[in-house]
């Protein structure tokens, strides 16, 4: 059976991986633990489909923040403050 795997799982892959596992194995444990799922066509989708959006949210946040960084390249932040005989 193959699973896609959802999260690391130490003897056998890393997350976003597709391994072909004995049917116990992939049922009784990955699967009904949460480690992994039936690697379908469907499911194999949505996960390619989730790791696109993750990849164009990351791209606007790195465009937002560059945006961010020349707005705070233009402020000039000066303190004035009365200093006194002796540095106080």
């Amino acid at each position: 059976m193959k699973v896609l795997l959802i999260k690391d799982v130490k003897s056998l892959g890393k997350a976003g991986e597709i391994k072909e596992v004995k049917d116990g194995y992939g049922h009784n444990f990955l699967v009904a633990k949460g480690y992994a799922k039936i690697a379908t066509n469907e499911v194999l989708r949505q996960y390619e489909a989730a790791k696109k959006r993750e990849a164009q949210e990351l791209e606007d946040q790195i465009s937002n923040f560059k945006d961010l960084k020349k707005e705070l390249a233009k402020i000039r932040v000066s303190i004035k403050k009365p200093v006194g005989e002796g540095g106080a």
